[in-house]
């Protein structure tokens, strides 16, 4: 965790099996109109299970009085050494008082306790305050997605996503000179068949 946490009444642990009907259920609220609750993904308890299991993936949750209230995940990628938080979600009735900021730090100490050397994040074009979160956090903007469209249900869903990032070890990832060969390396696996 980085720094003071605004809420340490709020436990925050590794998300259990048990804890996935509750998570689907907040994913399903709050992010409604997301096309991974639209094909019965984030909404399903089985794969956000699938996601608890994966020994590539730090998933943790908020827990107060046993109720789920946030939840998010880490993605690591150890071949590149680095990882992304991705699935935030926080219960309506604590939004905007620093929990996506207690789910995230905790994360970003994840990736360090892990020798990451840098974490990113896509927040959505509209997420101002997800924004302000990672930025709060050290992270800075990379670069901005532009505008895409997708038909999905007969309706055109427009979105675009700002991509933040934090160099955990930023001279490792510049002086690096197994990074260029690596890369190439795994150009060459993906393009042999």
């Amino acid at each position: 965790m980085l720094g003071e946490r605004a809420h340490p009444d709020i436990e925050i642990r590794l998300a259990s099996a048990q804890d996935s009907g509750q998570i689907a259920e907040m994913y399903e609220i709050a992010f409604s109109e997301h096309i991974l609750v639209h094909e019965g993904k984030l909404n399903n308890p089985e794969f956000i299970n699938g996601m608890i299991a994966d020994p590539n993936v730090h998933y943790i949750v908020a827990s107060q009085n046993g109720k789920i209230v946030g939840a998010a995940a880490l993605a690591i990628a150890d071949i590149i050494k680095g990882g992304e938080i991705e699935r935030v979600v926080v219960a309506d009735e604590y939004r905007g008082n620093g929990l996506s900021k207690d789910l995230c730090g905790e994360l970003v100490g994840v990736a360090k306790e892990q020798g990451l050397q840098y974490v990113f994040a896509f927040a959505r074009g509209g997420m101002k305050p997800m924004q302000k979160t990672f930025r709060n956090l050290g992270f800075e903007v990379f670069g901005v997605m532009p505008i895409f469209a997708i038909v999905h249900e007969g309706r055109v869903v427009r979105e675009n996503f700002v991509h933040m990032g934090l160099l955990i070890e930023p001279e490792s990832l510049y002086d690096n000179n197994d990074l260029i060969p690596e890369a190439q390396r795994l150009y060459d696996v993906i393009n042999s068949e």
